[in-house]
């Protein structure tokens, strides 16, 4: 049965506007090995192989596919009956797709962002922690030098006042008289002057008891 020449490409495969790339590829080389002049003699088999061919160049590209149905849509001369609800059913469907898509991406770019947000507040909470952290540090360390340099200096003066005690107890005068007259006393016992010597040894032992009284008081 010859087609008429603005036959609709759907027409000319047999199949429906739904079929998928594989069913519009298997109606394809179906028709082909049916109406291939090699293996068809039929006078319409040359102009019939011509329409498949042109057909499926448009058909068989899902680009193309998309254009020729957002065309003829409205009207196809000679399409099979309800090819127009068909064709609205799927552009609809290809909208509600467009739709999920677009909403996919919006909830992709929205987590995005929200981890994003999330990273910047924790890298700041860290930032922030290690400043407070070496601030503290800083400041102990100020005190821990401050109070070293306190008690160094406590140390210092203790020691200046101990060896000005040292020197004011070792030119003392009833010192003088301990470590003067004691000797003394001694070198004129020995020496056979007892008198003197006892009497110098006793003013040495009356100087050592004022300093020992001296320095309880």
């Amino acid at each position: 049965m010859t087609q008429p020449e603005d036959a609709d490409h759907y027409d000319i495969l047999g199949i429906d506007r739904a079929a998928s790339q594989d069913e519009v590829r298997a109606a394809y080389l179906r028709l082909v090995r049916q109406w291939h002049p090699d293996v068809n003699s039929s006078p319409e088999a040359g102009a019939r192989t011509k329409k498949i061919n042109e057909a499926y160049a448009i058909l068989g590209n899902q680009e193309s596919r998309e254009q020729y149905d957002r065309q003829t849509h409205n009207f196809r001369p000679g399409s099979s009956a309800g090819s127009a609800e068909q064709a609205a059913r799927e552009r609809a469907a290809r909208e509600r797709a467009a739709q999920e898509r677009a909403a996919q991406e919006r909830a992709a770019q929205e987590r995005a962002a929200r981890e994003q947000a999330a990273r910047e507040w924790e890298h700041l909470w860290t930032r922030l922690l290690q400043t407070r952290l070496l601030v503290t540090v800083r400041s102990m360390t100020a005190s821990a030098r401050d109070t070293f340099s306190i008690r160094r200096l406590q140390r210092s003066v203790r020691l200046v006042m101990r060896l000005l005690g040292a020197l004011i107890l070792l030119f003392h005068p009833l010192v003088l008289c301990v470590f003067l007259l004691g000797p003394l006393g001694i070198y004129a016992v020995l020496d056979g002057y007892e008198a003197a010597g006892f009497t110098t040894l006793a003013c040495s032992a009356i100087a050592f008891l004022f300093l020992i009284r001296a320095s309880r008081d």
